[in-house]
């Protein structure tokens, strides 16, 4: 049964306008598993990655846009023309990897556009280029990529946007008092159909701004010098999709997910036999039993000290860990506009009418794109060695520490005694000075 999720509302003007856009947005995910659907996952459960939310294998994004209605009809046209344009050319499509196909709903109210945007993911098509020096790659699949076994799997069905835009002045007609100062001419040209006009036309223009910066906005936190003078009037506990889904609305997250997560087997297994085996503290090993029954992977108390049970445990953990620690706050930045730069090309295109492009209600053909061109920006101006390189708010930051809550670094050397302390006769892990390191770990994952 499908879960529906109220990701809040906002509103936008543009100072050099008349227009207000007020955008709610709403989600609906789903399970598999009847476990997972006896517990709802609330927003915030979300957000903390306590749940791995992947996307639908077709997403159906559903965009309502109502148009003012001091408008003509011929206006309302080139708006809704314009919009499918747009969106169906609109370049952060392949930058998110997604193939887009659109499908124009009909609506009882004629000054209503009802878009239905099927959304799915493909694979970027990745070059082939000389062996790497580190031994981790960049362009690791995730197509196959699964979390571990016991963590609650979801999986986001749906998005709803809710467009409306307002103008702020009264609508006028020929028989108001204030337009006895215009011109006979012009009175003609608003009563007879014809070419737009300069002002319609800016008006459009305005329009499809607004609509740009609010599905922006629904998708990530852009910054206001991506929104074309765009302000943000009221937020109400909005949630951009990224925040809750950054397997598919953030860019680089999955790939950067993809190239991390396949280390886990081997981290969580050295962590939870060597560790539960051979370290001396007694405190360290009561924080890994603890993480195990935490987390309930066990069916009985009495099974929580087995290592397959921490191994399982921890996995969790350092799962959600790289869920948060991964996301990156600037990535909106380089989300590219959903607004076509030549708004003439709508006009013009292949000849057709004005509504030509709305009189069809079967899926459009799926534009072509160069599917790696996206991730391939997300790498620009990055080193071939920084792979593991999270942008963190400190120095002593990385995947095993969480300067929240834990301000001293752990030595990256972690890794390196617990690999050696499976070869070596003299394990160096059982060393108090490691087993004290270890222990503020794990002290950071009961946290978690």
């Amino acid at each position: 049964m499908p879960v529906h999720l109220d990701l809040g509302s906002l509103r936008l003007s543009c100072p050099s306008t008349i227009l207000d856009l007020a955008l709610t947005s709403k989600a609906s995910i789903s399970t598999l598993s009847p476990s997972c659907s006896l517990n709802t996952p609330s927003l915030t459960d979300i957000e903390a990655g306590r749940i791995w939310l992947s996307p639908a294998t077709n997403l159906r994004s559903h965009v309502h846009v109502t148009w003012p209605s001091d408008i003509s009809a011929q206006q309302i046209i080139l708006l809704n023309q314009c919009l499918v344009t747009a969106i169906r050319h609109a370049a952060l499509w392949s930058q998110l990897n997604l193939q887009p196909s659109l499908t124009v709903k009909p609506t009882q109210c004629p000054n209503t556009c009802l878009l239905l945007v099927s959304l799915t993911a493909v694979p970027p098509s990745v070059t082939p280029k000389k062996a790497p020096t580190h031994r981790l790659s960049r362009h690791v699949p995730f197509s196959h990529l699964k979390p571990p076994e016991g963590l609650p799997h979801w999986t986001l069905d749906e998005v709803h946007l809710e467009i409306h835009i307002s103008s702020s002045l009264p609508c006028s007609t020929p028989n108001d008092d204030s337009m006895l100062f215009e011109s006979s001419t012009l009175l003609e040209r608003q009563a007879g159909p014809s070419s737009p006009s300069p002002a319609e036309l800016a008006n459009v223009e305005h329009s499809i701004d607004l609509i740009d910066a609010a599905l922006r906005l629904a998708l990530t936190n852009s910054s206001s010098k991506t929104l074309s003078g765009v302000k943000i009037t009221e937020k109400s506990s909005f949630k951009h999709l990224d925040s809750i889904c950054p397997a598919m609305w953030g860019l680089g997250h999955l790939e950067a997910l993809a190239s991390r997560a396949v280390f886990l087997p081997t981290i969580s297994h050295a962590m939870s036999n060597s560790i539960s085996q051979r370290a001396h503290s007694m405190t360290l090993k009561e924080k890994l039993k603890e993480i195990a029954r935490q987390e309930c992977v066990a069916a009985s108390s009495s099974q929580h000290t087995a290592p397959k049970s921490i191994q399982q445990a921890v996995s969790i953990r350092l799962w959600r860990l790289m869920q948060r620690r991964l996301r990156d706050p600037s990535a909106g930045k380089k989300l590219k506009s959903v607004r076509v730069a030549d708004t003439a090309l709508s006009l013009s295109e292949s000849g057709q009418d004005n509504d030509d492009i709305l009189n069809f209600e079967e899926e459009d053909e799926r534009h072509d794109y160069s599917q790696s061109e996206g991730l391939e920006e997300l790498y620009d101006e990055e080193d071939e060695d920084d792979l593991l390189d999270v942008e963190c708010e400190s120095e002593c930051e990385d995947l095993f520490t969480d300067v929240e809550r834990d301000k001293s670094p752990v030595d990256d050397d972690m890794l390196d005694y617990l690999y050696d302390g499976q070869h070596d006769g003299h394990d160096q892990i059982t060393a108090a000075f490691h087993e004290d390191e270890m222990s503020s770990v794990f002290e950071e994952m009961l946290e978690l």
